[in-house]
């Protein structure tokens, strides 16, 4: 199952605006829109993907990059140990099915040479 974070995009909006020291007056106009309309679009948990494109460009941050998969590397570890794992068992599986195919082949052989002998 692929992890994606909640992300309240407003208020990552807000913290990157105030970690660059820009006023929302000064956004607003980047965008084209007024002030109160840009005060509006902060206060929602998710914003329109052409805005967020806007925004993004405006503020020099790549919003999207919120959404990846936030998973830890110690998790990416256990999670790609396990698939290994997975596929290390399926390899002996499947190698022990090869044998037994190998065996049955053998046999079926050695009863074809005893026909063709007879």
């Amino acid at each position: 199952m692929v992890n994606i974070p909640e992300v309240n995009i407003g208020n990552e909006v807000k913290r990157v605006m105030d970690a660059k020291g820009l006023s929302s007056v000064s956004l607003a106009r980047t965008l084209k829109m007024g002030p109160s309309g840009l005060s509006r679009l902060l206060v929602k948990p998710f914003i329109d993907a052409e805005q967020l494109i806007a925004i993004s460009r405006a503020l020099d941050f790549n919003f999207f990059s919120l959404y990846a998969a936030s998973t830890s590397l110690e998790e990416q570890g256990k999670q790609l140990q396990q698939r290994v794992a997975t596929l290390e068992d399926d390899a002996k599986k499947k190698d022990a099915r090869i044998a037994d195919l190998e065996e049955r082949l053998a046999w079926a052989k050695t009863v074809l040479d005893a026909i063709k002998k007879k």
